[in-house]
């Protein structure tokens, strides 16, 4: 998907590629080359366009802190003690967060390099999740909204304060985007805010909760039931419990959305032996060893 070459650097202020060396930069015991720009005259590191730009740890310790606090079901400060003891790199937990939260939104571009295919056949539910609050604002609960396809990939995920047909209609929103098509047939419980789905009539809507439904599609029969959405809401679940509820939901939907890029291209499933977007047939190898490679690559879509 991309050239392995020996890259030229360019100005990432003017794009101009009438550069000098002109020093290093010392952080943290790395060395980075730093540059003049003699068309514009500013000077820049190697990763100023990158998306570890002002992070003063190695792209190496924090993708492992990033692993450790999304992957696991670790909280910050137990994340920031394991990236100390094994990368000899002392962090607090809330770096790790802020980590989390810069990183997110180049996670989400990953798929527009590496693009699945996505089946027609969607699974959607929503899962209750703890707010935190204080003596002025009482904490209250909010609901996560996934849409899971047949592949067992998680297309779009939102976190809301309602349980409404306007949340499940902005998540839908969302995964249409992202997969660039309706799908046939979309299955969810028998929750009222799901009786919207049939105004649209390009797909068929079926409640398939607690039972198997045998739905004709294509040339044969699918079974539809619930239970691929259920296993994965039961899989974040022990996080979500771990970090004793979400204080903000825009920054709670960041991380639900970067725990589903995870959850898509570097977890392999039990099920299926392998990670979701390689059984849907990406090739690539995509794996936490090249990941700071291909989040450098992201970082030039806007």
């Amino acid at each position: 998907m991309h050239n392995k070459s020996k890259s030229i650097i360019l100005c990432p202020y003017c794009k101009s590629k009438n550069i000098v060396k002109h020093g290093v930069y010392k952080y943290k015991g790395n060395v980075e080359q730093r540059y003049l720009c003699k068309n514009c005259d500013k000077l820049f590191l190697e990763r100023t366009s990158s998306p570890f730009h002002q992070m003063r740890h190695s792209a190496n310790v924090v993708l492992f802190g990033v692993r450790l606090y999304t992957e696991f079901y670790l909280s910050g400060e137990e994340t920031a003690k394991l990236v100390q003891d094994v990368m000899n790199t002392s962090v607090t937990g809330r770096t790790i967060l802020n980590w989390v939260q810069k990183l997110a939104p180049y996670f989400q571009k990953i798929s527009r390099l590496y693009k699945p295919s996505y089946s027609d056949i969607w699974y959607m539910d929503e899962m209750f999740v703890n707010r935190k609050g204080s003596k002025k604002r009482p904490g209250k609960q909010g609901y996560l909204f996934t849409v899971y396809d047949e592949h067992r990939q998680v297309i779009s995920t939102y976190l809301s304060e309602r349980r409404d047909s306007k949340s499940m209609s902005k998540t839908l929103k969302m995964a249409i985007e992202e997969a660039g098509f309706y799908p046939a047939i979309i299955s969810t419980d028998k929750c009222k805010i799901y009786d919207m789905l049939r105004r649209y009539r390009k797909t068929r809507h079926v409640h398939a909760h607690f039972q198997t439904k045998f739905i004709p599609h294509g040339e044969g029969v699918v079974m539809i039931n619930q239970n691929r959405i259920e296993r994965y809401h039961s899989e974040i679940r022990p996080k979500e419990v771990r970090m004793r509820g979400i204080k903000n939901f825009e920054c709670g939907t960041r991380f639900f959305q970067l725990r589903g890029v995870i959850h898509n291209y570097l977890r392999r499933h039990m099920t299926l032996g392998m990670t979701p977007v390689r059984y849907s047939g990406v090739t690539e190898n995509i794996s936490w060893g090249n990941l700071a490679e291909i989040l450098n690559i992201s970082a030039q879509f806007s």
